[in-house]
């Protein structure tokens, strides 16, 4: 749920969100859902205005949120969610293997994805921008545009 998150969470610098490290370890000390932004019922009112359920949907730093696994539930079942940690992404394939078994949880980074163009109808970030652009410095806009450009 939405609850707070244990100091212990917190990274040391905000420049820790892009790491694949600090994910693993936020994962390995919290593996029930954490929603960044909202849950589902927050956010379904503005997803059913612009998604189908036929929509072939990509959802990044997919984390253990809840998000793809609702909207399974509800009929949008060409769902693949990409995070970096590896230990989530293991961690939400064995939640979902039985009960959702076309949705697909794969580690990759959304500066390097290895999709072919035009695969997905939509692509939905709740909060994989906010990790990456922590600071204006050049090194940091271009991975910002990096991410825009994949």
């Amino acid at each position: 749920s939405r609850g707070t998150i244990s100091m212990s969470l917190l990274p040391r610098s905000h420049t820790q969100f892009q790491t694949k490290e600090y994910w693993d370890s936020f994962f390995q000390k919290r593996s029930s859902p954490f929603e960044w932004y909202g849950e589902y019922l927050d956010l379904c009112h503005v997803l059913h205005k612009y998604l189908k359920p036929q929509n072939k949907v990509l959802i990044i730093g997919c984390g253990n949120s809840k998000l793809s696994e609702d909207l399974y539930d509800v009929g949008f079942q060409g769902i693949e969610n990409i995070d970096i940690s590896e230990t989530v992404i293991k961690q939400m394939t064995v939640k979902n293997k039985d009960k959702r078994p076309l949705m697909r949880f794969i580690v990759m980074d959304i500066l390097s994805m290895s999709y072919e163009s035009d695969v997905f109808d939509c692509v939905l970030d709740k909060g994989t921008l906010d990790a990456i652009f922590v600071n204006e410095m050049d090194e940091t806009l271009k991975k910002v545009n990096r991410m825009f450009a994949e």
